[in-house]
C-alpha cells in the first residue's frame, strides 16, 4: 500500500511538473507571439506616421509659392522627422524578403530627400527650381506608391496574424483549463490557481485587442504582472500614440479645411476622372461668393458652366498635362449666376486626397488689374 501510495504521489508529482511545464511553454510561446504583435503595430504606425509626413511635404511643394505655404522651416521640420521615423522603421528587425522590399524603399527615400534638398537649395535661377520642385514631387508621388504598397501588404499580413493569435489565445485558455483537469485534486487545483492567474491576464490582454480591432481607441489594459505587465504597458502606448496619431491628422485635415473655407481667393476641387472631368467636387465660400452661386449649386455644376472656353476647347490637352503634375495657369472670363462676366485668373494643377487625384484650381478676380 505505501509502495502504491508512493508511487501515486511520484506519479502524480511528475505529471504535475509535466503539465507545469507544458503551461509554461505555451505561456511563454503565446507572450512571444502577442509581444511579436504589439511590435508589429508599432512598425505599422511607424509607417503610417512617414506616410503622412509624405504628403505634408507634398503639399508644401503643391503650395509652394502660394499665400497658404508654410514656408522653408516647415518643409525642413517635416524632412527631419521624416529621417527620424525612417530610422526607427529600418531599425526593426524583418523577414529577409521585407527587407529586401525596405531596400528598395529606403533608395527611392534618399532620392526623394536629395530632390528636397536640391529644392530647398535652388534660389538664383527660378527656371532650374521650378525643374527641381516638379522632379521632388513626382519622386514623392512615386515613394508615396511604394509606401502604400508596402503598408498595404503588411497591413494585410498583420490582420492574418492577428486573427492567428486571437485564435491561439483562446485555443491555448482551453488547453489550459483541460490540463488544470487532468491531475489529481491537488495537481487540479493547483492548477486552477495558476491556470486561473493565467487565464484572466490572458483574456484581459485579448479583450484588449478586440476592443482596438473594434475601433474603441480609448480601452487601456488595467495593471497586469509579470511579462504580461509589460505586453499590456506596450498595448498600452500604442493605443495611446494611436489615438495621438489620428487626432493628429484630424486636426490637420480640420486646419487645411479652416484655410480652405477662409481663404479670400476662389478654390475649386475638380474632379479628374474622364467620365466627368472638371465636374465640381467642392468649392469654398470665396467661390461662391464671386459666382453668387450657393455651395450646394455649384457642386452641382461643372467648372465650364461659368463660361471658361479656354478649357473648353482645350479641356484634353489641359487634363495631360495636369495628370501629369505640371500646374497650368492663364487667364479667361467668368460668368456670374446674374449674367455679369469679369476677368479672372486661373492656377491648376494636381492634389491626392486619399487614393484619388483631384485637380485644385485657384480662380482670382483681375477685374482691379485690367
Amino acid at each position: 500500500m505505501k509502495k502504491k501510495i508512493a508511487i501515486f504521489f511520484a506519479g502524480t508529482f511528475i505529471l504535475f511538473l509535466l503539465l507545469s511545464a507544458f503551461s509554461v511553454f505555451t505561456v511563454q510561446k503565446t507572450t512571444s507571439e502577442l509581444g511579436t504583435l504589439v511590435r508589429l503595430h508599432e512598425v505599422e504606425l511607424l509607417r503610417e506616421d512617414f506616410l503622412a509626413k509624405i504628403r505634408e511635404v507634398q503639399v508644401d511643394l503643391k503650395l509652394k509659392g502660394t499665400p497658404y505655404a508654410r514656408g522653408v522651416d516647415g518643409m525642413v521640420a517635416d524632412v527631419a522627422a521624416m529621417s527620424s521615423v525612417l530610422d526607427k522603421c529600418f531599425g526593426c528587425h524583418h523577414s529577409p524578403a521585407v527587407n529586401e522590399q525596405l531596400d528598395v524603399l529606403k533608395i527611392s527615400i534618399r532620392r526623394y530627400q536629395d530632390s528636397l534638398s536640391r529644392v530647398l537649395t535652388v534660389r538664383a535661377n527660378a527656371a532650374r527650381l521650378a525643374e527641381e520642385e516638379a522632379a521632388a514631387y513626382q519622386d514623392g508621388e512615386d515613394l508615396t506608391q511604394k509606401v502604400v504598397a508596402v503598408i498595404t501588404a503588411a497591413h494585410v499580413r498583420l490582420q492574418a496574424r492577428t486573427r492567428l493569435a486571437i485564435t491561439k489565445i483562446s485555443r491555448t485558455k482551453y488547453t489550459l483549463f483541460a490540463i488544470a483537469g487532468l491531475g489529481p485534486l491537488l495537481a487540479a487545483g493547483l492548477g486552477y490557481l495558476i491556470m486561473g492567474r493565467i487565464v484572466v491576464q490572458f483574456n484581459a490582454v485579448l479583450s484588449g485587442i478586440r476592443k482596438l480591432k473594434s475601433g474603441d481607441l480609448s480601452y487601456r489594459i488595467a495593471s497586469l504582472q509579470d511579462e504580461f505587465g509589460e505586453m499590456a504597458e506596450s498595448f498600452n502606448e500604442m493605443a495611446a500614440s494611436l489615438t495621438a496619431s489620428i487626432r493628429k491628422t484630424a486636426e490637420s485635415e480640420q486646419h487645411y479645411r479652416t484655410i480652405f473655407e477662409r481663404a479670400g481667393e476662389a478654390i475649386f476641387i475638380l474632379n479628374s476622372d474622364e467620365r466627368a472631368p472638371l465636374m465640381i467636387v467642392d468649392a469654398n465660400d470665396a467661390a461662391a461668393e464671386m459666382h453668387g452661386y450657393t455651395g450646394e449649386e455649384m457642386r452641382a455644376m461643372n467648372i465650364t458652366d461659368f463660361g471658361q472656353p479656354v478649357i473648353a476647347r482645350k479641356i484634353t490637352v489641359l487634363l495631360d498635362r495636369i495628370m501629369k503634375g505640371e500646374w497650368v495657369k492663364f487667364e479667361t472670363t467668368h460668368r456670374r449666376k446674374d449674367g455679369s462676366v469679369f476677368p479672372v485668373e486661373v492656377s491648376a494643377g494636381p492634389i491626392t486626397i486619399g487614393d484619388k487625384t483631384y485637380i485644385l484650381n485657384f480662380i482670382s478676380d483681375i477685374t482691379e488689374r485690367k
